[in-house]
């Protein structure tokens, strides 16, 4: 028993980075050198510099990734199941082995906070805030977030014959300003309770957006995207964005 008790580390904040080797679209993606260092390099040091989290841990089901990772300084990492690293299974499933984990090894986490591998376009900064934003206002959950740079609520589509066709005829005629903010998931980081990543909490009540600055992001998943985000990247170290 006392030995047990002696283990138990109640840790109020964990952040989860879910590294798989898998990617078909970009080879070795998470791991993949963005300008000069591996990509996983450049979010792994916001979080550490962020000084917030009492434990940082990667999950993966690669010995290469998670051996990388251990140079780089990052000790707390385990290998998931091949089960949870294929095309389908979802972020949600990934953080729920490894609360799951931490649990079995004695953490006990209130926070969650996930954070992908080649989420390059956040700080440190943004970690805090957003963190300061889940506790002070009592959220449950927090996702990074930006707004759409147009109204989806006037688009069009085309049909088989290539004809236009408004999405929301009611919506068309209005003027922008009428119009409700659209946002969209930055897909850098999430904050969440423990109970809101068990429940699936992810909208409603008790739950918000952090927003991030849609000019400063940019979805990778081909390499032309890598390309174009290594620029993106350069520029807004540089401060010329």
């Amino acid at each position: 028993v006392y030995l047990i008790l002696y283990k138990i580390k109640i840790m109020k904040k964990i952040c989860i980075i879910p590294a798989r080797a898998g990617s078909k679209r970009i080879p070795n993606k998470n791991i993949k050198k963005f300008n000069g260092k591996p990509i996983i390099y450049y979010p792994l040091s916001e979080i550490k510099n962020s000084k917030i989290f009492d434990e940082i841990i990667v999950s993966s089901d690669s010995k290469k990734i998670l051996n990388l990772v251990k140079k780089l300084g990052f000790k707390e990492c385990f290998v998931r199941p091949k089960s949870l690293s294929n095309d389908y299974v979802d972020t949600q499933a990934v953080i729920l082995h490894a609360i799951d984990w931490c649990k079995k090894n004695y953490f006990y986490p209130t926070f969650i906070c996930c954070v992908y591998p080649t989420s390059v376009f956040f700080n440190k900064n943004h970690l805090q805030d957003s963190f300061s934003q889940i506790k002070n206002k009592r959220l449950k959950f927090v996702s990074s977030a930006a707004k759409f740079p147009f109204s989806l609520q006037r688009s069009f589509f085309l049909d088989k014959k290539k004809n236009i066709k408004i999405l929301n005829k009611k919506m068309y005629g209005k003027r922008s300003q009428d119009l409700e903010t659209i946002y969209y998931d930055a897909a850098q980081f999430y904050w969440g309770t423990v109970e809101a990543w068990e429940k699936r909490k992810f909208s409603g009540i008790d739950t918000g957006i952090y927003e991030l600055p849609s000019a400063k992001l940019k979805d990778i998943d081909t390499l032309n995207d890598w390309k174009v985000s290594e620029n993106l990247f350069s520029l807004i170290k540089l401060k010329k964005l």
